[in-house]
């Protein structure tokens, strides 16, 4: 048995087919006895995603709908801390928000800057993400 987390995009290959779909839902199969993880921003990304997709390749709305019922269904049945779940969801914060972002960003040669009011830089420093005059 493993873990896998599984982002937005990658879970939403198990209710629609395309390339890689059949991976992901072979490691999903409830045979493999795998822990599956996904952010609880993954309900709102996943229906928009597989919604936008269905209308997009001209999918009829019975379709999508039931792709959406279907991941919708199994969401319902993640209850936490319950060792059956389909799903184990993880809380969103700050930190996990703005590791995202930088890990994003990172994978487009783009310098991530977290500003707190720790480490804020005083008025007359340079800041690389304000413009100086």
């Amino acid at each position: 048995m493993a873990a896998y987390f599984f982002d937005s995009s990658a879970i939403a290959k198990r209710y629609h087919w395309e390339p890689g779909s059949a991976w992901i839902r072979a490691v999903c199969s409830p045979r493999q006895h795998h822990r599956l993880y996904l952010s609880r921003l993954a309900h709102v990304e996943v229906v928009a995603g597989l919604r936008r997709t269905g209308r997009f390749e001209g999918m009829h709305p019975a379709a999508i709908d039931a792709m959406v019922n279907t991941f919708e269904r199994q969401l319902a049945l993640s209850i936490p801390d319950r060792p059956t779940s389909i799903y184990h969801l993880l809380p969103v914060s700050v930190a996990v928000l703005k590791l995202a972002a930088a890990l994003k960003l990172a994978a487009q040669n783009i310098r991530f800057v977290a500003l707190t009011r720790s480490n804020l830089p005083a008025p007359s420093q340079r800041c690389p993400l304000w413009p100086m005059s």
